[in-house]
């Protein structure tokens, strides 16, 4: 062997002994075990597909106004627009607005003399001034997801209609049913005579 592969080998041989002792570290008495890193299993099964955002949504929601009641015929829609048709079967004169709120319904801020709530302190979505007994009005509301409450807000008579309990909630969200999708009627049943 030539002394000059000798000395390559010897250097080589070097390198990896110091490579080596700098690898395994010094013994300072304190024992701590090196994390090892496993293999994550590889997933079985089908790959979820995330589910698509629907398309904004118009939806029709009808509401009932009598003493002291709002009544919905639905309590959710898909964000997109509300179009509220506002019958007033009650005896007196109504109000109706959409208060867009995370608030519960019977806690929104009120007025300072305590004649319902404070129209300045919540986010009016849409509001219908009066609607006269016996009336009705129709308010297309732009609507976000997220919490609401459908209130009459009226004062009158000694009385304030939202602190005698006339709200609801009403809540938008992307899992409301599809105002577009006709229902399937479900099969029914009838036993036959005997």
């Amino acid at each position: 062997m030539s002394v000059r592969l000798v000395k390559i080998l010897a250097g080589m041989l070097l390198t990896l002994a110091t490579v080596a002792a700098v690898a395994c570290g010094g013994d300072d008495g304190n024992s701590t075990a090196s994390p090892t890193a496993s293999p994550t299993p590889a997933p079985t099964g089908p790959t979820a597909v995330p589910t698509p955002t629907p398309p904004p949504a118009t939806t029709p929601v009808g509401i009932e106004l009598s003493e002291f009641i709002v009544k919905p015929t639905t309590l959710r829609a898909r964000p997109g627009t509300a179009v509220f048709t506002v019958k007033n079967t009650g005896t007196v004169t109504h109000q109706f607005l959409v208060i867009h709120s995370d608030l519960p319904t019977a806690e929104l801020p009120r007025t300072a003399d305590n004649h319902g709530v404070d129209e300045s302190q919540v986010d009016i979505a849409g509001k219908i001034e009066a609607i006269a007994a016996g009336d009705s009005a129709e308010l297309s509301v732009p609507v976000e997801a997220g919490k609401y409450v459908l209130v009459c807000n009226l004062f009158a008579g000694g009385k304030s209609h939202y602190l005698t309990g006339m709200y609801t909630q009403f809540e938008v969200t992307q899992t409301a049913p599809d105002p577009n999708q006709t229902p399937v009627p479900s099969a029914t049943l009838i036993p036959s005579p005997s």
